[in-house]
């Protein structure tokens, strides 16, 4: 398969930063492989050539977007369950504090009850 490698990490195993994986996204969405340009003219057309021989422009547009919704996905997939977690941990340290609050609130009623 495609890796997209960045220097966060990488896009298919969900490591890269958001705003980088966002970045290629917006860029390959608009890509057409027969638009690319090459530094040498020799390169472009050896690249060209070798894409129309084994799949055509066409096929290897929807290679790579498909390719790169895949990894979007995963990068998804793993961002939700890192904010499920986190999210999780901050109800549980709210719902803490609270337990904690009524405990000394309840305390406190007592000493009040203990003085009457």
């Amino acid at each position: 398969g495609l890796w997209l490698c960045t220097d966060t990490g990488s896009l298919r195993g969900g490591d890269a930063s958001m705003d980088m994986a966002m970045t290629i996204a917006e860029s390959i969405s608009a890509l057409r492989v027969e638009d690319a340009e090459a530094t040498m003219r020799a390169d472009k057309e050896k690249i060209d050539d070798a894409i129309l021989q084994q799949y055509g422009f066409e096929k290897m547009d929807i290679y790579l977007r498909e390719h790169l919704t895949e990894a979007l996905q995963t990068m998804r997939n793993k961002n939700d369950v890192r904010f499920s977690r986190i999210l999780d941990r901050l109800k549980d340290l709210h719902a803490e504090r609270l337990i904690h609050r009524s405990k000394a609130v309840a305390a406190a009623v007592a000493k009040f009850k203990a003085l009457l």
